[in-house]
């Protein structure tokens, strides 16, 4: 009795001593890391709640196992391949990608297959059976007829460039099942397809689809793609995290995705991206406290060295939603600068230099006193504009606008038509003012009416601009 209690203490501390730092023994990602000293300085209230999910752990480390006991760079003894390849019970895998023998139940070869079903969602969705000839790993999927992977299999599938061809059509396959498009064979970065937000969809309602995307992460990691596993986990990470989509496979993206990735560096940069856009940060548990301590200590670095640059965590370009912001203020920019003359046109910001600027605020005055008092008219410049405005010639518009140093309407309409106040350089002889002072004092005679008309037809602006 004594025995068994005291056993299950040290199990209680070894699960407290577990739950407490994140560590776990089902995750190798950061072993070769050397312990650091706590500080208190970076540290997060982590929730109590907040445990990693050790099944999945445990399945991941396996599966990162179970291919390092394979040696795939390995010049295999071709001679001991060769009896391999004639026992066709062996490589039953191979011999389908080869398009040689068709997949059980259904009946069908690779190529017929990626003719006939590419598309067919509804077919891709309902059957289960293909999965596991599509994407051969070296664990036993739920079809029966299908199985795993052998290590002279994987060596034999590595070396034939033809059914590494067809495997990435198949992938190119599942891609537009999920509204994914490959963007780059070379470096297996992929983006959004077209028909993107149907699919996203389907792959949220119908959550077996994400057993099938950790399946083709594997195989591409067995295969001959590991390159190709870190672009699709971060795809999914961005989806998931920063874009708020698909909230049904969140989970797994982050217990399996982002964990059956073989390159161990390319893993610790995933794990660290999702620890910056998770949210809240005190219930992730994908990696140890320790590491998490470092990235907020990293983070806060990166921060004090730049800190006028809002950018992605590399670090090297900007922000989507900066580009966003600036291409349309851009684009806004530009749509004013076609509708709207610019400063230089109608003379704003030359009244500094204007050789008339001191007959200008002379007769500030004399404007003040003609809006405060709706009796009161100015006959003199009434007569002189209205005489130059008669004349209808190009000596006329040059005087006036000798005198109001800018066109006189072009400007003083849209002030008044927006309600928004004149420039500061206006006069009593700009016939932007009498107009605005016809509209605030309607006791006004109907020769200033009659004058505001007359100057726009001598400029041709009969209000569009107001329009």
């Amino acid at each position: 009795m004594g025995d068994t209690s005291s056993r299950n203490e040290g199990d209680q501390r070894d699960f407290l001593t577990e739950y407490d730092s994140f560590d776990t023994q089902y995750d190798s990602t950061w072993e070769d890391d050397c312990p650091e000293t706590p500080s208190s300085e970076f540290n997060i209230q982590w929730s109590r709640n907040a445990r990693r999910n050790t099944y999945a752990a445990k399945d991941m480390q396996n599966f990162r196992k179970m291919i390092q006991k394979v040696n795939c760079d390995d010049a295999a003894d071709d001679e001991e391949l060769g009896d391999v390849y004639y026992q066709r019970y062996r490589i039953p895998n191979l011999l389908f990608y080869q398009n040689r023998i068709k997949f059980h139940p259904d009946g069908v070869l690779i190529e017929e297959f990626h003719e006939k079903w590419y598309g067919d969602y509804s077919r891709l969705e309902g059957v289960h059976s293909y999965i596991q000839w599509l994407f051969p790993i070296q664990e036993k999927g739920m079809n029966y007829d299908s199985q795993p992977l052998t290590p002279e299999e994987i060596k034999l599938f590595r070396k034939d460039h033809s059914v590494k061809k067809r495997l990435l059509k198949s992938y190119e396959l599942m891609l537009d099942f999920y509204g994914i498009k490959l963007l780059d064979e070379e470096t297996g970065k992929v983006c959004r397809a077209e028909h993107w937000e149907e699919r996203f969809k389907n792959l949220d309602r119908n959550t077996h689809n994400s057993l099938r995307i950790t399946r083709i992460l594997k195989c591409l990691g067995i295969l001959g793609f590991e390159h190709y596993q870190a672009p699709l986990v971060h795809f999914f990470l961005t989806e998931t995290l920063v874009e708020e989509r698909l909230p049904r496979v969140k989970q797994s993206v982050l217990d399996y995705f982002m964990f059956s990735v073989l390159n161990t560096s390319e893993r610790k940069e995933l794990i660290r991206f999702a620890f910056e856009k998770f949210e809240p940060m005190e219930e992730f548990v994908w990696c140890p406290k320790r590491i998490q301590r470092r990235f907020l200590k990293e983070i806060k670095t990166r921060k004090a060295e730049t800190p006028e640059n809002n950018r992605d965590p590399s670090g090297s370009e900007t922000c989507e939603c900066e580009e966003i912001q600036k291409h349309n203020e851009e684009a806004s920019n530009a749509s004013s600068a076609r509708n709207v003359p610019n400063d230089e046109s109608r003379g704003v910001g030359k009244a500094d230099t204007n050789p008339n600027l001191m007959m200008h605020n002379n007769q500030e005055d004399q404007q003040k006193q003609l809006s405060l008092n709706p009796d009161h008219t100015d006959t003199t410049t009434e007569n002189q504009n209205t005489s130059n405005t008669y004349k209808g010639s190009e000596e006329s518009e040059a005087q006036l606008h000798c005198i109001n140093n800018k066109p006189p309407i072009t400007a003083s309409r849209d002030n008044v038509e927006m309600d928004i106040d004149p420039p500061n350089q206006e006069d009593v002889c700009d016939p932007a003012a009498t107009e605005k002072s016809i509209h605030h004092n309607s006791g006004m005679g109907e020769s200033l009416c009659y004058f505001g008309s007359l100057v726009a037809s001598s400029h041709g602006q009969t209000g569009s601009m107001a329009d």
